[in-house]
């Protein structure tokens, strides 16, 4: 009787295969959320707590806003000068 090859006496493989498959621009034009929060931030610049903290800190009083009111994705890519679609990647 002929030896199998270990490869061939493996179990099957499921092989997985990964598209991007982007929306229309109409619909990534929104946000996905209203609020944005430190911890979003953190993933979008790479910067610690703190430093998100901060930021957000700095957009509040640029924007007139008091401590308690919480800071829109919309201001956020406007005072960042970044673009809505590419902040809700990181959403």
């Amino acid at each position: 009787m002929p030896m199998k090859n270990p490869s061939q006496s493996a179990p099957n493989v499921i092989q997985y295969s990964y598209k991007f498959n982007p929306k229309p621009m109409s619909i990534q034009t929104k946000p996905k959320r209203l609020y944005i929060y430190t911890k979003d931030i953190c993933r979008i610049t790479g910067k610690g707590k703190s430093s998100s903290q901060a930021l957000i800190r700095s957009i509040k009083q640029a924007l007139n806003k008091r401590p308690e009111c919480n800071l829109t994705v919309i201001e956020f890519c406007e005072a960042q000068g970044l673009k809505v679609e590419d902040v809700n990647m990181f959403l």
